[in-house]
């Protein structure tokens, strides 16, 4: 009797990937892009409220409109301002081939490196998509955003996997791609 193979694709990326495919992004990945910055601001405000302890909160209390207004342009802004920036990026497909080194799970601050078909090597300082194998050398789908500043990557799939025709791009991606580049 033999096993079954497990599949390289796991249930949490397979969402990913037929939300991808149809040019969208899923509720969970809208939200790691724009609490992001949110999340730094509170890992840098615990040592602030370590550090004048208790009686930060009384004096809140005093002037709540104050602290209101920083609430809102400090962390409410924000979020705003990144959500927008995010909608309007469009979703990015392409059929790239792994690095020839292997990435170990450890290493997880190293960026994800990927190589276009004219040897352009695409390297993705973010990534959103779940911890997958990637294989040096194989083929993958590979669904990105283009941020001003760095790649972001969303999801990602072997091209040879056998459900990989699900995963490609349909026509409602290109038409939300032609729509938010600009063309008509």
């Amino acid at each position: 009797m033999e096993k079954p193979k497990r599949s390289t694709v796991s249930p949490e990326m397979r969402k990913r990937l037929y939300a991808n495919a149809q040019g969208k992004l899923l509720p969970a990945q809208w939200l790691d892009l724009t609490t992001e910055s949110a999340l730094l601001l509170l890992i840098l405000a615990v040592p602030s409220v370590l550090v004048f302890g208790p009686g930060i909160f009384w004096s809140m209390f005093r002037s709540l409109w104050l602290w209101t207004a920083i609430l809102f342009f400090v962390v409410v802004l924000p979020l705003l301002l990144r959500a927008i920036r995010y909608a309007r990026l469009p979703v990015r497909f392409a059929r790239l081939t792994a690095g020839e080194s292997h990435q170990p799970v450890w290493r997880f601050w190293k960026s994800i490196e990927f190589r276009a078909g004219d040897n352009e090597v695409l390297r993705f300082s973010r990534r959103l998509a779940p911890r997958g194998i990637i294989m040096p050398e194989q083929e993958y789908l590979v669904y990105y955003l283009e941020d001003a500043r760095e790649l972001v990557l969303l999801s990602f799939a072997p091209a040879e996997h056998e459900d990989a025709a699900l995963w490609e791009p349909g026509e409602r991606f290109k038409a939300r791609l032609a729509r938010r580049m600009g063309k008509s």
